[in-house]
């Protein structure tokens, strides 16, 4: 059995790599079942993630806090690969609230004009249907 001293953590999301770090030495994350911790030596696992704030610490005892979507994390030895289908970082703890509300209105805008884009086109091909038939 080898033993490891830190873990290799890589974070992706759809359309990019969010995060690559070497030596960290703890997480935290959310998953379906709770709150949980993974150590350097845990057992290899699987955990699906749900919306909350992910942690890590680096050996230097800084720790750093990502907003994450839901998504899957796999530990596999030394190598830790989460992904989800968005992250948000490099923002204090204390503001993190308010980022991840910002970002949820500007995704919402931005489903309601795709709704109503699909909407105007769905009209669009039923009344040329109608036309075609006449």
């Amino acid at each position: 059995m080898s033993l490891y001293s830190s873990m290799k953590l890589s974070i992706q999301m759809p359309s990019r790599i969010f995060l690559e770090q070497e030596d960290v030495v703890k997480i935290v994350a959310e998953s379906t079942r709770g709150s949980f911790g993974i150590l350097p030596n845990r057992l290899d696992c699987i955990a699906y993630l749900v919306p909350g704030i992910f942690l890590y610490e680096l050996a230097g005892k800084d720790e750093f806090y990502i907003a994450v979507d839901c998504g899957i994390l796999v530990k596999d030895g030394d190598r830790v690969s989460v992904s989800v289908h968005n992250a948000i970082g490099d923002v204090p703890l204390a503001d993190l609230p308010s980022v991840v509300d910002e970002q949820l209105r500007s995704l919402d805008e931005q489903e309601m004009a795709l709704r109503n884009s699909i909407s105007l086109l769905q009209s669009s091909m039923i009344g040329s249907f109608g036309r075609s038939r006449s």
